[in-house]
């Protein structure tokens, strides 16, 4: 089984790599997948850092120029700031189907829904974790998430696992920390055999002191191990290890642009290119800027001094003298390069809109028209596609967890808001559906939970829940009051009647 996968991370060298994989006989370089994919990470991660990370990237994503000073281009750097359009659009899209809390079905175990409160022992919640999750995805193309269990060793009876907080938990292991991996074909299924991921750990130095060191965890089916490097003999070394009861490496990744088997390229890339570019471009219009706005003043018609020095002072309240026949004039910047460049921003910026915003068109799916045309709800944008995924990766986790935690019976399913869309729709979409429940065409239950999805109605409140309150409320004031009295007709004039006789 070939070993897949980078075989050196920031922070681990390649011969450093090499003794952990020196079991492996088959080792071979990272896939063009691989490599492409980490490129990209490292646009994002800095993008995600903001001006100071961008600054610090330097040359990598703010080429120097030809001719250019060590000094000017360190200036150029420090005064140059991001317009961080990527991170933003990561994070609002991110956020879109959490603008409601995770929810589950009414089947799910009442002990599930119990680690639901804590869902990685660190105090958050799972709609906290899940959007950590799905945003990074966005980001990154793939993430992943690790089901843990507690050390047990020395436990004997379920009072003890329980004292102890002994269940299932998850971990998000961020696509950075994966170091490589093998796999295996079984019936045509792709699955891990092996797994490298890279930690850093806290340890304690002398009595007050801590400091972080990188330690590799390497999961097999069944198995772990923990490796740290010995500084001092300058080898990793196996500082732990032991064995589950799980018959597969329990991780389970979620995928916004797969391209291969652990491999993905975020779905914003394109977003994360052009804000670089944005970056260049800005920072040349800025470096222009600075030039256009210092006038320079030219004298012709002086004679230098012997060590080549002008005999000329230039100060505010004093006035300038010119040997007969001299002139001194400002020659200023034309400012056409300032408009050109503010135009290429402009249009920079606008590109990138249209690309995020792309992310939320709806597109007919497997829904006829006239159910498009009823309920958008049949529409789907690539986010809320993507939505629809990330829900099934969560029903996956739960599963694992629940095998791990011996949950009897089967677990329910994770819920994740995917109409965050509907809010906008036109009005005239609500009057239809109106128009067709008044005809005994659609149920009230169905309308009332089609204004749901559409924030008219309290998302908090059941139709069962609304049926009560229908019930307990009193009357309105117009059932109260007397049917109103007809006047009857008047009596025509004599005159008149006389007249309809006739």
């Amino acid at each position: 089984m070939p070993l897949i996968g980078p075989t050196s991370a920031e922070g681990v060298t390649p011969e450093i790599q090499g003794q952990l994989e020196s079991n492996v006989n088959d080792v071979r370089t990272p896939s063009q997948a691989v490599m492409d994919m980490r490129t990209n990470w490292h646009k994002v991660t800095t993008l995600l850092g903001g001006t100071n990370a961008m600054r610090n990237a330097g040359v990598t994503y703010l080429p120097k120029w030809r001719l250019e000073e060590p000094d000017d281009y360190q200036y150029r750097v420090k005064t140059s700031v991001l317009f961080n359009a990527f991170a933003h659009t990561v994070s609002g899209l991110g956020g879109k189907p959490f603008t409601r809390p995770v929810s589950w079905s009414n089947d799910m175990p009442a002990e599930i829904v119990e680690w639901f409160e804590n869902i990685d022992l660190t105090g958050r919640s799972m709609h906290v974790f899940a959007q950590e999750l799905f945003t990074t995805a966005l980001g990154y193309g793939l993430t992943h998430v690790l089901t843990d269990y507690p050390t047990t060793e020395g436990i004997q009876t379920l009072a003890q696992e329980k004292a102890i907080n002994a269940r299932p938990y998850l971990i998000h292991v961020h696509p950075e920390m994966i170091l490589g991996w093998r796999s295996d074909k079984s019936n045509g299924v792709e699955t891990l055999t092996q797994l490298r991921i890279l930690e850093h750990v806290e340890v304690n130095v002398g009595p007050f002191a801590v400091k972080t060191i990188e330690q590799v965890r390497v999961l097999e089916p069944g198995k772990w191990s923990i490796w740290q490097f010995d500084t001092e003999n300058e080898v990793w070394k196996q500082v732990n290890s032991g064995v589950t009861s799980m018959k597969a490496i329990p991780i389970i990744t979620f995928y916004t642009g797969r391209t291969g088997f652990m491999t993905a390229e975020s779905p914003l890339i394109d977003i994360a290119d052009i804000n670089i570019q944005h970056w260049q471009v800005s920072s040349d219009l800025y470096s222009v800027l600075h030039t256009a706005s210092v006038p320079i003043l030219t004298v012709t018609g002086v004679e230098k001094n012997d060590d080549g020095t002008a005999p000329l002072t230039v100060a505010a309240k004093s006035a300038l003298m010119l040997p007969s026949g001299a002139e001194a004039k400002f020659v200023e910047h034309s400012g056409k390069a300032v408009g050109s460049g503010q135009t290429q921003i402009d249009h920079l910026e606008e590109q990138m809109r249209l690309l995020g915003a792309e992310m939320l068109v709806k597109k007919p799916g497997q829904a006829t028209a006239t159910q498009a045309t009823l309920d958008t709800s049949q529409q789907r944008s690539e986010l809320q596609s993507l939505t629809g995924v990330f829900e099934d990766t969560l029903n996956q986790v739960i599963g694992v967890m629940a095998r791990w935690g011996t949950v009897a019976g089967k677990p329910g399913t994770m819920i994740v808001y995917k109409d965050f869309l509907l809010a906008a729709d036109d009005a005239v979409q609500e009057a239809l559906l109106f128009q067709i429940t008044t005809t005994g065409m659609l149920s009230q239950q169905s309308f009332y939970e089609a204004m749901q999805r559409r924030d008219v109605y309290d998302t908090n409140v059941t139709w069962e829940m609304e049926q009560e309150r229908i019930k307990s409320q009193p009357l309105p004031q117009a059932a109260l009051m007397p049917p109103p009295q007809v006047n009857p007709p008047r009596t025509p004039p004599s005159s008149v009647a006389a007249q309809l006789n006739d």
